[in-house]
């Protein structure tokens, strides 16, 4: 008979306590981490989650899956996509074009910023950010989409609604653009997570404007 406080992992269908099947799903073989959220799900069923992820998004001109928080600077860069706008502008050549800034500051992400009780009360006070004048991404307010990221700023959460705009990835120390983005055209900076950037290995924003943050609530 099989032992009540034991379970069948079905990555690796090995046997395992119940209470520690999760601490085994960590380093177990049959699951793998998806690239956008970090959830660990069954290695046959990775390419389902990745189509559904909530952390990405699809370009509708190569059609792959790519971080949400980049898909502009994706599509900027992706030729399948420039030529299905060119398509779309032919088409439409009798409408009002939209601009390139129009559609990039529609993108709008639900982040989490982290800040002491005092700098709190300054926040609510104002009813807006005050940017760091220096950082690892140089000026602006920093704020992540993973709430554990924000935590380890300050007791005090502010979940926010961000205006995202033209965003630039840095994805690794002594980027050319790591402190100097702000003046070439960007209005985020973006380290995605486990690159090296930071200790905790967890994703980060940096905003240029204050105003393009909207705050939710404070949790």
């Amino acid at each position: 008979d099989e032992c009540p406080q034991a379970c069948k992992c079905p990555g690796c269908l090995q046997h395992v306590a119940k209470d520690g099947l999760l601490a085994h799903k960590s380093t177990c073989r049959g699951f793998e981490a998806c690239r956008f959220c970090d959830i660990r799900v069954l290695r046959g069923e990775l390419a389902a989650h990745v189509a559904f992820c909530p952390e990405a998004a699809t370009c509708g001109g190569c059609h792959h899956r790519v971080d949400k928080l980049i898909l502009r600077e994706h599509q900027h860069q992706c030729v399948d996509w420039q030529r299905l706008l060119a398509d779309r502008e032919h088409c439409m050549s009798l409408s009002k074009p939209t601009t390139r800034a129009a559609q990039t500051d529609g993108m709008k992400i639900v982040m989490y910023h982290g800040t002491s009780s005092s700098n709190a009360e300054s926040i609510k006070r104002d009813c807006a950010f005050r940017p760091s004048v220096d950082g690892m991404l140089g000026r602006g307010v920093y704020l992540s989409k993973d709430i554990n990221k924000a935590k380890a700023y300050g007791s005090v959460i502010f979940r926010c609604l961000v205006r995202v705009g033209r965003v630039k990835k840095i994805d690794r120390q002594g980027h050319p653009l790591q402190k100097t983005w702000q003046t070439s055209g960007y209005d985020t900076a973006w380290v995605p997570p486990r690159c090296g950037m930071n200790a905790s290995g967890l994703e980060e924003s940096c905003i240029l404007d204050p105003k393009r943050i909207q705050i939710l609530s404070t949790l």
